[in-house]
């Protein structure tokens, strides 16, 4: 048997156990522990940790802000700073570091404040009445992850609030599963989670289409997979390949930056 079968195989026994060993009552059957092992696999992370504080909603990885955190300060590129907010429940701030040579230098940074969130809908859901500072904080360190070292977490990556998953005081899902809102039916431990299609203006993170954040993120990926780790040159990429005078960006034209940089070799 080959190493990858028998890694394969062995997350599947770690599937059923977790399954049956009543510990993880969210679990429904087997399938879903071992989506949840997988994917933190593919993202540095052990089968226990995964269970514990990775979701999967259709399809796309979901972290508890402590976990997400901590994969970018153990990365040998990365590091984060999260400045001390003179508005509480007001706005929080992360920002990004990047070694070069022996120290690390800001590549960028990101700022969720609750105007940000009124604009999006969100005051009305619990996690936000309960725990407002926690939230700005996820918002804006999951904002970061994307935008500015996307290579971490192999792509996007959620926070639990996006996905309308129930949080603690810390931001923390309350407990992590597999979930499918267009068919799974109601979990079985009532309020815990959102399964079906928010009533309330939609947030921008559950749209079908993928937002402008979660492109410029895919943007920086792809930028970052050919070579062009530094952002200045990413910068000056930009600036070549995007000549519109209009002030704002759009989707639109993120998309076009894209397929720019997919067809071509960046130089």
């Amino acid at each position: 048997m080959s190493n990858e079968l028998a890694l394969i195989e062995g997350f599947n026994m770690m599937a059923q156990q977790a399954c049956k060993s009543g510990f993880f009552p969210m679990l429904r059957k087997p399938e879903q522990a071992f989506v949840q092992i997988m994917t933190g696999h593919e993202l540095g992370i052990g089968p226990m940790t995964a269970l514990q504080q990775i979701a999967v909603v259709n399809g796309k990885p979901v972290l508890g802000s402590a976990l997400m955190a901590a994969k970018i300060k153990q990365h040998p590129k990365y590091d984060y700073r999260k400045p001390a907010s003179k508005k509480l429940n007001e706005e929080a701030t992360c920002i990004i570091l990047q070694k070069v040579g022996d120290t690390f230098e800001e590549v960028g940074s990101e700022t969720f404040s609750i105007k940000d969130a009124e604009r999006a809908g969100l005051l009305g859901k619990n996690n936000w009445k309960n725990y407002p500072q926690a939230m700005l904080w996820a918002r804006a360190l999951t904002q970061a992850a994307r935008m500015h070292c996307p290579d971490v977490f192999m792509g996007s990556v959620y926070s639990p609030d996006e996905m309308n998953i129930e949080c603690d005081r810390d931001g923390e899902m309350l407990e992590a599963q597999v979930i499918d809102v267009k068919t799974t039916e109601p979990a079985q431990a009532e309020g815990k989670y959102r399964t079906d299609i928010p009533d309330e203006p939609a947030d921008v993170f559950d749209s079908k289409e993928p937002s402008l954040d979660e492109l410029k993120g895919e943007l920086n990926g792809i930028l970052i997979s050919k070579g062009m780790k530094d952002r200045k040159d990413r910068a000056e990429w930009f600036g070549r390949n995007y000549d519109d005078d209009a002030k704002v960006i759009t989707v639109d034209d993120i998309s076009k930056l894209i397929d720019t940089a997919n067809a071509s070799e960046v130089k």
